[in-house]
């Protein structure tokens, strides 16, 4: 058995609650990786390979993307737009749409952004930490 290009193997925590683009690998007969979802409860047998993270791209001074926001103007002028910010950090989903509500409330739409935060928030609680 090969690890796939690009994956590790899963630490015993990871396994716990693999990442998204997670590989299993349970060895029976013609077996191949299967992608997994995330967080979803593993068997304790098999393999577990998870993605190598890339190394994040930095966006180049004066780069015009970094610079320009369609749409308004609830983004120009914080140091770092939340979309890069999220990037940078490889954020999930639901954390980057918290980061990019939270960050805009007061420029744009006040309580929706909260309850638009607020809602990822309950999101992320009812995936990543469901109740038994």
């Amino acid at each position: 058995m090969t690890l796939p290009d690009g994956y590790r193997l899963a630490t015993d925590e990871e396994r716990k609650c693999l990442p998204a683009g997670a590989l299993y690998y349970w060895g029976g007969p013609a077996s191949t990786w299967l992608r997994v979802k995330a967080c979803v409860p593993t068997p304790q047998e098999g393999v577990f390979a998870v993605p190598i993270p890339q190394q994040p791209v930095a966006a180049s001074a004066g780069s015009k993307a970094a610079d320009t926001q369609v749409g308004g103007s609830h983004y120009k002028g914080l140091a770092i737009q939340p979309a890069e910010y999220c990037q940078r950090n490889r954020l999930p989903y639901c954390e980057a749409n918290v980061v990019k509500y939270v960050t805009r409330h007061r420029e744009k739409n006040g309580r929706e952004d909260i309850e638009k935060a607020i809602h990822y928030l309950q999101l992320l609680l009812e995936i990543e930490y469901p109740k038994p």
